[in-house]
């Protein structure tokens, strides 16, 4: 069948402007501009059979004209706004003065809810959704800041219209379909395309992916017959390392989606009873830190830069700012102060590539490599004559391989720790215990645990895969 034109043609208050696209069904989408000033994209059938006249422009006008036609008598907005009426000037209510937008709590008798928030618009438009918060004024200034702001593969382009009350934008996908989505969605990334991308799949994930490749790596992705006997899919999987990779969005690990408070640690176990090694990288840090981990991951796959014998490098002591640089730049905790460190320098160049620190209780705070090196024996050389008596692995993303050869033997392993996530962050346990969240959040109740509290504000837990202790039976003796 031969397509209709239909640029340039007139439909109610609609003018077609331009094609926009194809929907999933590959269906035609047009650009079309509104009397009112507004745009829409549409179906051209949508605009053939007369369903869609306008940016909805129309539809609100006419409510109005039945409103104040029919003066809204008998209904329960009419309800509301005559009991407003009723309380001016009794003390009761209190006129906003916020004018752009005013609010009014007025008691709804007989609805679900015994207060309800409606604005002076929506008496004037005739809202009546119970249990809530309209307030068109408000959502127009929210569309129109959103208008061309990009959300992974998706750009808003406009208003959409409202699904069972709850608004939504017109979006357009790299791939050039459009979709809908809400303000939600798109914010916390639970809708990230118009569906070509993955929904299990983000875009994170294949950028590693691509990362690993362009190493001359070859990959497998989203392999769902590498773990004999369960359903569980392997994000990438370096079959020449025999290891899986995990991309972790914090949203769906977090307690809020997840099905168990241990998936990430149970994503290990299960690779590693099949013979694999699993590596996790948390959505935080590869938004926060994709160079760190780049690197840190090049090292797990035995990519080095610069390869040196520890003998080739002098040890010494070494200041807060040398060794706080380091942290920073190298490890994937980052800096953590402590009151002894010592690092290795190359003997030709003198350039820091390798340093350790440590408290008095013996325990070894950090152990950093610079990125890009491979320094064979640095730990030993680093240890040799230090009071360290044990040290903790995060057996998240590291295997720990390298104590053993310093030494240490394996104490036991912890329990997995958690964090605290919503959208794409995560902070610290410490950060949000029980005395601190008062000043934190948006509510907090004292008759609440630090966890429920946290939850009612938005912020769930997401678990790692717990820590290895190693302890050192005997300290090193000296050796030249």
């Amino acid at each position: 069948m031969k397509k209709k034109n239909l640029i340039g043609k007139r439909f109610s208050k609609l003018v077609v402007k331009e094609e926009a696209g194809k929907d999933k069904w590959n269906k035609i989408l047009y650009k079309c501009e509104c009397d009112c000033g507004q745009t829409v994209v549409t179906l051209g059938r949508q605009l053939n059979i007369g369903r869609t006249k306008s940016c909805g422009c129309l539809q609100k006008e006419r409510a109005s004209h039945a409103n104040r036609k029919h003066d809204l008598r008998g209904t329960r907005i009419y309800r509301a706004w005559r009991t407003m009426q009723d309380k001016r000037g009794t003390g009761i209510f209190v006129e906003p003065e916020w004018k752009d937008v005013l609010r009014f709590e007025v008691d709804m008798g007989n609805m679900p809810s015994d207060k309800h928030v409606l604005s002076r618009i929506d008496l004037a438009e005739g809202f009546t959704k119970t249990n809530t918060i309209w307030d068109t004024t408000f959502k127009k200034l929210n569309y129109e800041l959103l208008v061309g702001q990009v959300f992974t593969k998706l750009t808003v382009v406009g208003k959409g219209k409202s699904l069972n009350g709850v608004p939504r934008l017109n979006c357009v996908c790299e791939c050039g379909n459009i979709t809908t989505a809400t303000k939600y969605m798109l914010v916390h990334k639970e809708k990230q395309s118009c569906g070509c991308l993955d929904p299990r799949k983000s875009l994170a994930e294949v950028e590693i992916g691509d990362y690993i490749e362009s190493l001359g790596i070859t990959i497998q992705r989203n392999v769902k017959t590498l773990f004999v006997g369960t359903n569980k899919e392997a994000d990438i999987f370096v079959p020449s390392k025999k290891l899986v990779i995990e991309y972790d969005g914090v949203f769906w690990h977090s307690t809020k989606i997840a099905h168990s408070r241990f998936n990430i640690l149970e994503k290990t176990r299960v690779a590693e009873a099949n013979g694999y090694r699993c590596i996790h990288v948390r959505e935080d840090q590869w938004l926060e830190r994709p160079r760190l981990i780049k690197e840190l991951l090049k090292a797990q796959l035995g990519i080095f830069t610069n390869r040196i014998g520890a003998r080739k490098t002098i040890k010494k002591a070494i200041g807060d700012a040398d060794y706080k640089a380091m942290a920073d730049s190298n490890h994937l905790q980052g800096y953590r102060p402590a009151k002894y460190k010592q690092g290795l320098f190359t003997k030709d160049t003198d350039e820091l590539v390798a340093c350790i620190s440590y408290n008095d209780a013996g325990e070894l705070i950090r152990y950093v490599v610079k990125n890009g090196w491979q320094v064979q024996g640095a730990l030993p050389k680093l240890m040799r004559n230090e009071l360290i008596k044990f040290s903790f692995c995060d057996l998240t993303f590291f295997n720990g391989k390298s104590y053993p050869k310093a030494g240490f033997v394996l104490d036991y392993i912890t329990k997995p720790n958690y964090r605290y996530a919503k959208a794409n962050r995560t902070v610290s346990r410490n950060s949000m215990m029980k005395h601190k969240l008062k000043d934190k959040l948006n509510t907090f109740d004292e008759a609440l645990t630090e966890e429920e509290n946290c939850n009612n504000d938005g912020w769930y837990r997401i678990y790692d895969c717990g820590n290895a202790k190693y302890i050192l039976p005997q300290l090193i003796e000296a050796t030249t």
